[in-house]
């Protein structure tokens, strides 16, 4: 859900136990070798339906962002509900969602708050369930004390269209407000999954922000470092091309040891010119 598994993948299926009416439904045609590979096989369905449904759920949760959306007027009032049902079920604050118009634009720990809401939503529906089959319990037991009798007095009443006993009506009801009720535990450890990766997910945030910014400032001083490096460069090159262009024009030393020669002679012979 949004890229966090609940639960790491379980790798080991473990080994075929046979247990008391959970593989009476397997053929006893079937040898252990057969009945561990169907149990190998039942494990990684369970495995692959179990990451599929997150997938699916965090899916819909996107849709019904979506969904939610299409009216920004609205989005007010969905807001004002937020803060009803936190007041009403004594929610921590740190937990309300801030909604926002457009939801990439939100921060994460705000959209797992908002997921977190969009799971709550469900609570209520799990509880009007427990409640309904607590109520339908009490309805069949009614129906059979008010149900005619067994003529072979063995207990058991006409009641749905066949003889049922009233034990039977309990384990058959406590049966089902037991599945509803773990329906119920079930959500409200996810809801306590999802508020322990509050903390973690802010957390992950800082340390982004965090290498963000050391990232951000070696840049800088990279980009500084490499303009003095070929700025240096650079003035080294123009003085060596000044000083070869010095090196072509110059004239060999030869030639100015004849020119100071040819100019001591023509010197001394002004001089004697003019003494005489």
């Amino acid at each position: 859900m949004g890229g966090r598994p609940s639960r790491p993948i379980q790798y080991e299926p473990g080994h075929w136990v046979h247990e008391e009416g959970v593989d009476d439904c397997i053929s006893e045609e079937e040898d252990d070798e057969q009945k561990e590979l169907r149990w190998v096989s039942d494990h990684w369905g369970h495995e692959g339906s179990h990451i599929r449904g997150e997938l699916l759920e965090w899916q819909g949760f996107r849709k019904f962002q979506r969904q939610m959306r299409r009216k920004p007027a609205s989005l007010y009032k969905v807001q004002q509900r937020i803060n009803e049902y936190w007041k009403k079920k004594q929610i921590k604050k740190e937990l309300r969602p801030k909604l926002h118009v457009d939801p990439d634009q939100q921060s994460k720990v705000e959209e797992w708050k908002e997921f977190y809401w969009y799971q709550h939503r469900g609570l209520r529906w799990h509880d009007e369930d427990v409640k309904k089959r607590e109520r339908r319990k009490e309805e069949w037991l009614q129906k059979f004390d008010a149900a005619p009798s067994d003529p072979k007095e063995s207990g058991e009443k006409w009641l749905h269209g066949e003889w049922q006993d009233r034990e039977g009506i309990v384990k058959r009801s406590d049966r089902l407000i037991g599945a509803a009720q773990n329906f119920r535990k079930s959500l409200m450890d996810r809801l306590d999954w999802i508020e322990g990766q509050l903390s973690v997910i802010a957390l992950e945030c800082w340390k982004s922000d965090q290498v963000s910014e050391d990232s951000f400032l070696p840049a800088i001083s990279a980009k500084r470092r490499a303009f003095k490096i070929t700025s240096r460069q650079g003035l080294v090159e123009e003085k060596t091309s000044l000083c070869q262009k010095r090196e072509a024009t110059a004239k060999p030393s030869c030639e100015i040891e004849s020119l100071e020669d040819e100019g001591k002679e023509r010197a001394a012979s002004e001089a004697t010119k003019s003494y005489r």
